[in-house]
């Protein structure tokens, strides 16, 4: 059943984002519930070490945010919206071995939030994500938190940092294009059809060598960059959703699958390459998950995905699981012949609106940098 948070008919949101000529800048999201991250994951050569970093204007998971939203949506001419502008965080997670090392989830301040409209550069308080060229940067760090019997709670004495160059692979850096016209780079993450809203994922650049520190400790590996942006909350329409990525020596694979909660509409599927001869998308009509396995937090995800012959994974090991979102790494044979490990996501974004879950998620924020 969808959300009646979307009940109420908004203005088109078209006019509330702009299009800027570099599709890795600022889209300037101005649409209730709206948002716009920009997300990083590396691992090791060794494989032992991952990271994901991801900077938000408007912290689309935020249970403050949605609440806010689905007020205003009840009652759009008394209840001020809220935009993304209003909910600016920050989160990294370091896996070691297979399992959570520290993470940290940081909001802060409207004003200490900014993003250029003309290349990429982000800051959210202390962490940055920048670019010039075939080289970006990313810098972060906070407090981490762990969780206890009583919740989540920061562990105060320490701060989680991690500090990485990224070379982008030769051909794949987007091209800047023109003002207001999608890049061709830029897909559909989520359709109107199924949301109501426009949701855009802009793989900026999905293959780079990664080298740096992380965690106080040397890093070297490879690493993926993507920028998703959409002018309202990613759950109502949807059930669920998978995304993965799949690195081999040549070449990145990437898919993803969203079922809609309206069994009448059909599932939205996409995949594309990336290898040193370009950036191409691959037919993903065969793109199926068989949903079997549960969580220890009750999520189902999948046992198995198949991409056609292009891609089989499973062994699925679930490395983090909270009640809503789950990362899960898998075998993964590539052509028929070459086996590495995949890094997948699984959403379940309807888990939201349950109380008891909103306030366990606000919890493991750090809000101290919202005082003064």
């Amino acid at each position: 059943m969808q959300s009646t948070d979307q009940a109420v008919a908004l203005p088109d949101p078209e006019p509330m984002f702009t299009r800027p000529a570099h599709p890795d800048a600022h889209h300037r999201v101005t649409a209730p519930g709206g948002y716009e991250w920009w997300y990083v994951d590396a691992e090791s050569h060794d494989g032992r070490t991952h990271v994901v970093a991801i900077l938000f204007d408007g912290y689309v998971f935020h249970p403050a945010y949605l609440r806010a939203d689905a007020r205003f949506r009840r009652q759009p001419t008394k209840v001020r919206p809220a935009i993304a502008a209003d909910f600016p965080c920050a989160y990294c997670v370091v896996y070691r071995d297979g399992s959570i090392h520290r993470q940290f989830l940081t909001q802060v301040r409207p004003k200490d939030f900014e993003a250029a409209t003309n290349r990429l550069h982000v800051r959210v308080g202390d962490c940055t994500l920048s670019g010039d060229g075939d080289q970006l940067r990313l810098a972060v760090s906070g407090t981490p938190w762990k969780l206890t019997a009583q919740g989540p709670k920061l562990i105060e004495d320490e701060t989680l940092s991690v500090d990485l160059q990224l070379q982008v692979a030769a051909g794949l850096q987007p091209a800047v294009g023109t003002s207001n016209e999608p890049s061709d780079r830029e897909r559909i993450f989520l359709s109107r059809a199924m949301t109501g809203e426009h949701h855009g994922w802009i793989p900026a650049a999905p293959r780079c060598a990664v080298e740096g520190t992380v965690a106080g400790e040397p890093f070297q590996g490879r690493a993926y960059h993507d920028h998703n942006y959409g002018t309202g909350p990613l759950g109502p329409g949807l059930r669920r959703w998978v995304w993965g990525r799949v690195f081999t020596d040549d070449r990145l694979v990437s898919f993803h699958l969203a079922e809609p909660a309206d069994r009448a509409l059909p599932a939205e599927r996409h995949a594309f390459e990336a290898t040193d001869a370009g950036f191409s998308d691959v037919p993903a009509d065969e793109l199926a998950a068989d949903w079997s396995r549960r969580s220890k937090t009750g999520l189902p995800f999948p046992r198995t995905i198949r991409l056609g012959d292009r891609l089989q994974l499973s062994e699925p090991k679930v490395i983090d699981d909270s009640p809503f979102y789950l990362r899960v790494a898998y075998d993964a044979v590539v052509d028929g012949n070459e086996r590495v490990r995949a890094l997948c996501e699984v959403g379940h974004p309807h888990r939201l609106r349950w109380p008891v879950l909103g306030r366990m998620i606000e919890m493991s924020i750090d809000k101290r940098r919202l005082q003064g």
